[in-house]
């Protein structure tokens, strides 16, 4: 019996220089790849508005708010079953051009 084909884990230089040649997004965990669906306009106004509500509760902290589309680097990601359990430090990633 055949057995799938398991891809290898990528570096996230190889996945930067991947990802720059494709046409849909991807999120990027520990050496795999997702792809990821693309946002309805419901979704999309909801996000701004939240944005624009959340935003002036954050001045004089040092918190950012980012709006969709960004990539991120995720510094000081801790293994969790959860994605509230800890709040990882996350920056820009550099530009790729």
């Amino acid at each position: 019996m055949g057995h799938a084909a398991v891809p290898a884990p990528m570096t996230a230089n190889e996945f930067l220089a991947w990802d720059a040649t494709q046409t849909i997004k991807h999120e990027f965990v520990r050496g795999e790849v997702f792809a990821m669906a693309g946002a309805h306009e419901a979704h999309v106004r909801l996000a701004l508005n939240f944005s624009v509500t959340l935003l002036p509760h954050l001045k004089g902290s040092p918190c950012r708010l980012f709006m969709a589309d960004m990539k991120l680097r995720v510094e000081a990601a801790t293994p969790s079953t959860t994605r509230t359990s800890s709040s990882p430090a996350a920056r820009p990633m550099p530009p790729t051009r």
